[in-house]
């Protein structure tokens, strides 16, 4: 943006001021020197007069440079900067609620390792613990009924927890999914399990 439009120094604007700011002071000494002479001859009397038409002219030449290249550009980069200062609390607005987010997100993915962790730790204890009664229960050429009951009993009973397990397995996905599905902006890609 800033070089298409603005002031810039091949514009050459300062110098432009400064040139008719000097033609202007020039003028204005001539006038000091010649109010100190009290009384001008009839040609330096028309060369005042031309003088003064001179000095309106650089004068109003120098306003209106000003006004119509300076102040134009300058108001059309605060309209600008205006713009710019939005967009930037928008997105500083957009950023602090993905970043709430993201600390839920996180809280979540925490709590659930912890979870799978703790679970982790007690399903290989049980796992065992059924595997070695099943090993012990087969010993036996001829197993009883009472170790066949506790042998079904055993299984429903690691079926039940295997089915907790892939449960909570399903609920960690789902949330790994939602994790997966922030957009750059902040907001959720439209996934079907949201």
């Amino acid at each position: 943006w800033a070089h298409q439009e603005g002031t810039h120094p091949k514009d050459r604007h300062v110098e432009k001021l400064q040139v008719l700011l000097s033609c202007i002071t020039e003028i204005y000494y001539q006038f000091k020197k010649d109010k100190a002479e009290r009384r001008l001859a009839y040609n330096e009397e028309q060369i005042h007069k031309f003088d003064k038409q001179k000095l309106y002219y650089h004068a109003t030449k120098a306003m209106t440079h000003f006004t119509d290249e300076c102040v134009k550009k300058y108001e059309v980069f605060l309209d600008k900067s205006e713009e710019w200062m939005r967009k930037m609390l928008h997105l500083r607005k957009q950023l602090l609620a993905l970043t709430n987010q993201c600390f839920d997100i996180e809280e979540e993915v925490s709590k659930y390792q912890d979870y799978t962790s703790e679970l982790q730790e007690t399903l290989p204890q049980k796992m065992f613990a059924a595997s070695s009664g099943m090993k012990h229960a087969m010993t036996p050429v001829y197993p009883c009924s009472n170790t066949l009951v506790e042998m079904t009993l055993g299984m429903k009973k690691l079926k039940e927890e295997m089915e907790g397990v892939v449960k909570e397995l399903a609920e960690n996905n789902h949330i790994l999914e939602r994790f997966g599905a922030l957009t750059m902006d902040g907001g959720l890609r439209n996934v079907d399990c949201l």
